[in-house]
């Protein structure tokens, strides 16, 4: 015999339904894999190009100290300067040279993670090319804001609901039972004939009307609608404090950059003066060294605060987060 279920109550449309739904939550969470992978490799790329920025920073310092510790001689030689004033020029250069090391093998390091992103173990890179300065301006709030709601993070939510409302519509199908058809040949072996039997089967739904699993799919359209609004409030708000937390870094940086850095250069070199003059005491070139290697230190890791959270935002909005061009502020 041969049997064949017919499904009645639409449950092949409603399946088709669910499978196309599950195919494009399928495609977002491929986009949103794709776009944790460009965050990744960006962030850990601005992280190196920080540790390489570090390198030219600590042998600039390294570089100060030599020359502190040749004056230092000299005015010694001179008579001017004391032999404590020379140790403390040569602990400073010491330390100095400590810190070079240092940021070679972090610089190192962030080359060794960079290229783990792509399956190297041993790069064979051995400079990145790219700068954290110039800072290009950010784009303004709302053009986050308004893109926000077209990300893979939100919209497979809004997929997420239409997803479980399709299995709500499948298993009210389902309470309509499904109609068997079954045809075969059968031999009566007293009468030595065959015969064509046909038969046709509805089961009669009376104490199984599929509620309970009807309810559950209900329960579960309104979980995950309260789970989408849950999302959507964390990404509003986690977008506002990315975004404060980016204009903040821009604008300390331009401020470092524009007005704090030059007036202590400025500085270090009138206090270096005034040491070769005698004016002044080795102290206070030793703290005016350290205050512009301090204040440049901190310019790098603004920059690079403001590189890194500009990409979370690019993660979270799905698109673009600085304008060079400056067309848009």
């Amino acid at each position: 015999s041969l049997t064949q279920v017919i499904e009645l109550g639409s449950k092949r449309a409603r399946q088709v339904d669910v499978a196309v739904l599950d195919t494009r939550m399928a495609g977002r969470e491929l986009e949103r894999a794709r776009l944790d992978t460009a965050a990744r490799t960006f962030t850990v790329f601005v992280a190196g190009l920080l540790a390489q920025e570090r390198v030219v920073l600590a042998e600039r310092t390294c570089a100060l100290g030599r020359d502190s510790l040749k004056a230092v001689r000299r005015q010694l030689e001179a008579g001017g300067g004391s032999a404590i004033e020379v140790a403390r020029a040569e602990a400073a250069l010491a330390e100095a040279e400590a810190v070079v090391a240092r940021r070679i093998r972090e610089n190192r390091a962030a080359r060794v993670a960079l290229a783990a992103l792509w399956g190297d173990s041993e790069p064979a890179i051995d400079r990145l090319t790219g700068s954290l300065a110039p800072l290009p301006t950010p784009v303004s709030f709302a053009t986050l804001r308004t893109r926000l709601a077209t990300t893979p993070d939100l919209t497979r939510w809004t997929d997420a609901v239409a997803r479980t409302e399709a299995g709500v519509a499948l298993e009210e199908a389902r309470r309509v039972p499904d109609l068997t058809v079954r045809v075969g040949a059968r031999r009566f072996v007293s009468a030595e004939t065959h015969a064509l039997v046909a038969e046709v089967a509805l089961p009669l739904p009376f104490f199984d009307r599929n509620s309970d699993a009807i309810a559950e799919a209900r329960a579960r359209v309104g979980k995950m609608r309260a789970e989408q609004r849950a999302a959507e409030l964390g990404a509003a708000a986690t977008l506002r404090a990315d975004y404060e937390e980016m204009t903040a870094a821009y604008e300390e940086a331009r401020t470092l950059e524009a007005e704090v850095l030059p007036r202590t250069r400025v500085a270090l070199r009138e206090t270096r003066r005034g040491y070769g003059e005698g004016r002044l005491r080795y102290l206070e070139v030793l703290e005016a060294e350290r205050t512009i290697t301090e204040l440049e230190q901190r310019w790098l890791e603004t920059l690079a605060r403001y590189h890194t959270t500009a990409v979370e935002l690019e993660r979270l909005t799905g698109g673009p987060t600085l304008v060079v061009t400056g067309e848009e502020r």
